[in-house]
């Protein structure tokens, strides 16, 4: 027969289960593992997590790591994210707010870092629009609907919300890895993220980190990212130069 790869993404169905009751995709997963003859884990930290669940499947792992696109936005795609914001300062959310996304936590951080302060607005990119469990959080929290939006678009415009944004926040409790991070870093823009192992081994000492769970150090150090990146002028592009799509593509051919 012809031989199988699949490709490994994450974990995060075995490892928080309780936020996907029903999925069949932990099975699916199963079955495919056991067809495969080569495994490709897209971090370090999936292949570990793939030996400690399956260890059965731990010879077949291969590590071939994610790149990212971030380009130098235009003229026409920074202006549109300025008028969006109307020049004020943000944070920057971007994609799904689901379950282990952790949203719900980030605004309550949100909300605590800036108590009895002006606040910048939070700029969720992606994920679809507000929904009205999140509208009725904001407001529990003390915090206007005004202050947080949503934003939709394409790589153009989620490039220019990078190079613009005062700091990048990424409250995730588990990721496979964490294509949002090498964006953000490669248009310069300060991060705080949650302290776990693909996070460390993707951006290693370069982000403020914060443990996931606690509101006082997530609100520490977002604020520390903010106080970075707020007022500063354009930024110099600064990719992680290990991780591109021609160094996957080129791994990826090899194992093929």
């Amino acid at each position: 027969r012809e031989k199988i790869v699949v490709t490994i993404h994450d974990f995060i169905h075995e490892r928080h289960r309780e936020f996907f009751d029903g999925d069949p995709t932990v099975s699916r997963r199963k079955m495919a593992m056991d067809r495969a003859d080569a495994l490709i884990c897209v971090s370090h930290t999936t292949k570990d997590y793939l030996c400690d669940l399956y260890p059965q499947h731990a010879a077949k792992a291969t590590v071939i790591e994610h790149g990212q696109n971030y380009l130098e936005p235009s003229s026409q795609a920074l202006c549109a994210v300025r008028n969006f914001t109307d020049g004020r300062p943000f944070l920057l959310y971007v994609g799904s707010r689901f379950g282990y996304k952790n949203f719900g936590r980030l605004l309550d951080a949100f909300s605590a870092a800036w108590s009895g302060h002006d606040a910048p607005l939070l700029v969720c990119f992606g994920g679809g629009p507000l929904s009205h469990v999140e509208l009725n959080h904001l407001r529990a929290v003390g915090l206007a609907e005004a202050s947080c939006l949503q934003l939709e678009g394409g790589d153009a415009l989620l490039h220019a919300a990078y190079k613009l944004a005062a700091a990048f926040v990424y409250p995730s409790l588990e990721e496979g890895f964490g294509i949002p991070l090498l964006e953000a870093r490669a248009a310069g823009c300060p991060i705080a993220c949650s302290q776990i192992d693909v996070f460390k081994e993707v951006l290693q000492a370069d982000a403020n980190y914060f443990d996931p769970f606690s509101l006082d150090s997530m609100a520490a150090a977002i604020l520390s990212a903010f106080d970075a990146g707020s007022g500063a002028e354009l930024r110099v592009p600064s990719p992680i130069e290990r991780f591109s799509w021609q160094r996957s593509a080129d791994l990826h051919g090899r194992l093929y």
